[in-house]
């Protein structure tokens, strides 16, 4: 489909740092998708996808509010969808960037809205990455012991899955929670 060539094309552009070129192709498979069928097995889906790829290549480069704006259009659709994987990483996206910006009691709530997604999913990697955020959210309003528990549920995640980078990380948040 035009939408899949475009996907391609959006996958190239962010390979060569061309982010306004990428994203371009990223709201041209939204309309794409737009045009089709509402009852589309993969429309809403694909939606939510685009207009995550969107918030992820804003906040690359540093736009935070920009990637805030595209992480809500995305919620609907992952809501729709009914895939809780993608909706749980929307909301831990969208607290990623209000910690960017410094509103660490809206980051909070965002990964509230995730925490009973993530906990009944189960998924090594997607609570790695939930754990690391909120540790990080609890370090940066001073709550250490939060922040300590929360680095290492992420450690032992990371450990289940054998993922190196994110076990540094958890182990990073450990040690920056005893300072």
């Amino acid at each position: 489909t035009k939408a899949n060539l475009l996907n391609e094309y959006a996958t190239a552009y962010m390979g060569l740092y061309q982010y306004e070129k990428a994203i371009n192709c990223y709201l041209q498979c939204i309309e794409q998708w737009q045009h089709a069928n509402p009852n589309h097995e993969n429309r809403n889906e694909s939606i939510g996808i685009f207009y995550g790829n969107i918030a992820t290549t804003y906040r690359q480069i540093g736009q935070a509010e920009n990637a805030l704006k595209y992480c809500f259009l995305a919620v609907p659709y992952r809501i729709r969808d009914g895939n809780k994987d993608f909706l749980a990483r929307i909301y831990m996206d969208i607290a990623v960037n209000y910690s960017s910006l410094l509103r660490l009691d809206s980051a909070a709530l965002y990964l509230n809205k995730a925490k009973p997604l993530v906990t009944s999913l189960n998924q090594p990697l997607l609570n790695t990455n939930f754990y690391l955020r909120q540790g990080e959210n609890y370090k940066s309003v001073h709550d250490f012991n939060n922040a300590l528990s929360s680095f290492q549920t992420a450690k032992e995640n990371a450990l289940k899955i054998n993922h190196q980078f994110h076990l540094a990380g958890s182990i990073n948040g450990i040690a920056e929670s005893y300072l």
